[in-house]
């Protein structure tokens, strides 16, 4: 038996490190490798009526001081699935600006920022099976 702390459980602590680290490359590479579909934008309108849903809402996913890593993606990615529409705090520790992070969210998960509004991101991807949320036609231009 080896004792904690030991080179052997220091070597088995790396070794899970890096098989974590790879599933977690894995499973972005597979967000992003799903859907090729392209999407439209959202309309103002389309905007509004997500934010006056989202309003209720509280935010079920935290990017922390290690910033949009691969778990947090997969979370909401697993959020959006669930729910269609979810809020992401941002927290102040997080090393990337809110605008990038909401960025990144948006590309990585295929999904539609609804609104920034102080250190929350309102996100938004319609679920491909049952749909729950109709967003109204986009209106025409004057």
């Amino acid at each position: 038996m080896h004792a904690p702390g030991s080179a052997v459980d220091d070597q088995r602590n790396a070794e899970s490190r890096r098989a974590h680290g790879r599933s977690a490359q894995i499973g972005l590479e597979a967000i992003a490798v799903s859907s090729k579909s392209a999407h439209k934008p959202l309309s103002g309108n389309q905007r509004r009526h997500l934010r006056a849903l989202a309003h209720p809402l509280k935010p079920v996913v935290q990017i922390g001081n290690a910033g949009v890593t691969a778990g947090v993606l997969r979370e909401i990615d697993r959020a959006l699935e669930t729910h269609e529409l979810v809020k992401v705090r941002v927290s102040d520790d997080c090393p990337v600006e809110i605008d990038e992070a909401g960025r990144l969210v948006e590309k990585e998960t295929r999904s539609e920022l609804a609104q920034i509004i102080g250190k929350i991101l309102v996100v938004y991807r319609r679920r491909q099976k049952d749909p729950k949320i109709t967003l109204p036609r986009p209106r025409k231009p004057a």
